[in-house]
């Protein structure tokens, strides 16, 4: 290989275990209960809004980050295709084959009239 890869499906797992822990911080953070702990309630209280601030940021990091792999999943086909397609181009003759005409793919559609694009109508 030429040092260029792509396994097909592998950007997809990624994402989706991406879009998981995302999902499980946001349900996390959601439950966070309040807390008495008596004079320590204020410095609890702070940590965990510290905490569930931190687990938004998270989660949040996570999802564009999931958005960017799925543009990229999609640049990457994209990029197949197009390499595809190039292949596929260069293997078509240059020359039209003079048997056939250039519908050489669909030869019996060859209107075999003479045209003039030039002539009045």
């Amino acid at each position: 290989m030429s040092g260029y890869g792509y396994e097909q499906g592998a950007l997809g797992d990624v994402r989706s275990q991406l879009d998981k822990g995302a999902a499980e911080i946001d349900a996390v953070i959601v439950g966070v209960p309040v807390v008495d702990a008596g004079r320590s309630s204020t410095s609890v209280a702070d940590a965990l809004t510290l905490l569930t601030n931190s687990g938004a940021a998270l989660a949040q990091v996570l999802s564009v980050h999931s958005t960017s792999i799925d543009l990229a999943d999609g640049s990457y086909a994209e990029i197949d295709n197009t390499a595809e397609g190039l292949l596929k181009f260069n293997e078509i003759p240059n020359e039209p084959d003079p048997h056939t005409g250039p519908l050489h793919d669909a030869t019996d559609q060859t209107d075999t009239r003479d045209y003039d694009p030039l002539a009045p109508r």
